[in-house]
């Protein structure tokens, strides 16, 4: 998400890379990266997460569809907010059973 969010913000005069995370109101660990770049057009949104594909001239397409199916595996979500010219957040929200980084670590580790 961070590459990617390089990536998108590499033409703002004033380029922004956030990162949160905490625990949401069920007490679900979740960590969203934010950035102010060039956002994700409508018409590509639902295609983001398909293996191979990619907006990038030399990318391959993996990355995203990856990431989604190793927060599967964690039993976790992954969702996307972006606004077209405003900038995109990713945020993984994790099982309650998965409440520290160690443990999410050593179940990657174990799968």
């Amino acid at each position: 998400f961070i590459t990617n969010a390089t990536y998108a913000t590499s033409e703002k005069e004033n380029p922004q890379i956030h990162l949160f995370s905490g625990y949401d109101s069920e007490g679900h660990p979740y960590l969203t990266v934010a950035d102010n770049g060039r956002g994700i057009p409508d018409s590509i949104r639902d295609k983001i997460f398909i293996p191979f594909f990619s907006t990038k001239k030399n990318g391959n397409g993996i990355g995203l569809s990856i990431s989604r199916e190793i927060v599967k595996l964690l039993n976790g979500k992954l969702h996307v907010q972006s606004q077209e010219k405003e900038g995109s957040a990713f945020t993984i929200l994790f099982s309650k059973k998965l409440q520290t980084f160690q443990q999410v670590c050593h179940f990657i580790d174990s799968s």
